[in-house]
Parts: C-alpha cells; structure tokens; sequence
C-alpha cells in the first residue's frame, strides 16, 4: 500500500506537535526543544543529518506493559482488538509509518478501551462488512477510524510504539502520522477517503478479521 501525498504545511504540522505534547506530557520539554527543527524535517520529508541534537535525544521516560497474565479477554473484546489493530496499522501505512501488527498492540488496544467501549465498535464493523465496493468501504472505514481516534487509540498505539524505536524516530513518524489524521478527521474523510480507494480492497487480513470480529460477537 503507497503512503499518502498529502503534503503537510507547517502549521498542520505544528497543530500536529502541540496535540502530541499533550498526549505525551513527559515529552513536552523535548518537543518544544526542537520543534523547528522536527517541522523542517516532516516538512521536507528529510532526516536528522550525523551529529544532530534529535540523534542523541532519549526517551524521557521507559515505559512497560503489564504482564500479558493480568490481562483477562473475552473472545469478542479480543476479536475487536485485532480488527482494529489491522485499522490503526492501515491507517498509519497509509500515513506513511509502517508498523508490523503484533499481540503487544492488539493487547494495549483492549487493556486500554476494555469491554465496554470496545463492543461499541460493533455496529461500526458490521457497516464495513457490509460495504460494497472500495468507495462505501473506505466510507465505513472512516467511521471507525473517527471513533478509535475519539476513544485515543491511537496514543494507545504510539504508546506501544514508545517502547520500541529510537526518540528521533518515535516522535517525527509519529507525529507525522498524528498530524494527517488530524487532518483527515477534521476534513470529513474526503482526503482519507480518496487515499483509501487505492488499497483497501487489498487489506485481506483486515477485512477478514472485521468478518470474524463480528462473527465472534454475535454469539456472546
């Protein structure tokens, strides 16, 4: 799937910074210690040259999951959490940020949202399953992408994703991703929309596990 050519603007990227400086308060100080220079380089699509500040940046703070035996799932909340790690990783390749599913994002997922606001999703992935065509597809698709975005599943994400790439690396793909969904859920999806024609009907292990997700959960 091809990464999106929507360019960012500056001030898109900036409203990008300020929206991430919130959801990670411990990385205030560090953004706003080279906030130019991560502009310039999401921007202009560039990297941090040998000898950069952003190079020996660390993490303010390392942060370690529960252990996977406190966590109790029922097969539909599991169901779910798989369907929508295929999303949120969709989203962000779309986004330009390539990230492999894993079992660490799809347990983040339902340790953070839990039963209730996961089974929220239902009604949702059934209009996806439902959806004919690419078009009302990427349509159903940005409904759920609203509402993960609305219930912070994408910090979940970033939060997984903290753990496992460098400072550099974890805030200017991250953030450039976080400011393109802020773009696209704040334009209605026509943008998202145009950009997830191209690959959606390509997606088969998302569009498989919506299937089962609702599958699973009409039995329990």
């Amino acid at each position: 799937m091809a990464a999106t050519t929507t360019k960012l603007t500056k001030n898109q990227v900036s409203e990008g910074l300020d929206t991430f400086a919130k959801w990670f308060p411990e990385e205030a100080a560090s953004i706003e210690k080279h906030r130019d220079t991560i502009i310039r380089h999401i921007v202009e699509g560039t990297s941090p040259d040998v000898g950069s500040p952003l190079l020996v940046q660390t993490h303010a703070k390392v942060s370690a999951p529960p252990p996977a035996e406190n966590l109790s799932l029922t097969p539909c909340a599991e169901a779910i959490g798989v369907f929508l790690a295929d999303v949120i990783i969709f989203v962000l390749g779309l986004a330009g940020l390539r990230v492999p599913f894993s079992n660490r994002i799809v347990r983040a997922l339902v340790r953070e949202l839990g039963e209730e606001r996961l089974r929220g999703f239902v009604e949702a992935i059934r209009n996806f399953n439902e959806a004919l065509g690419k078009w009302e597809k990427a349509k159903a698709l940005f409904a759920i992408i609203v509402e993960i975005y609305n219930v912070r599943g994408f910090v979940i994400v970033f939060k997984v994703l903290y753990d496992e790439m460098t400072w550099q690396d974890w805030l200017i793909t991250s953030v450039k991703a976080s400011a393109l969904i802020i773009l696209w859920v704040g334009t209605d999806g026509g943008i998202f929309i145009a950009q997830a024609v191209l690959g959606i009907m390509g997606a088969k292990a998302l569009i498989k596990d919506g299937i089962e997700a609702a599958k699973v959960c009409s039995c329990t």
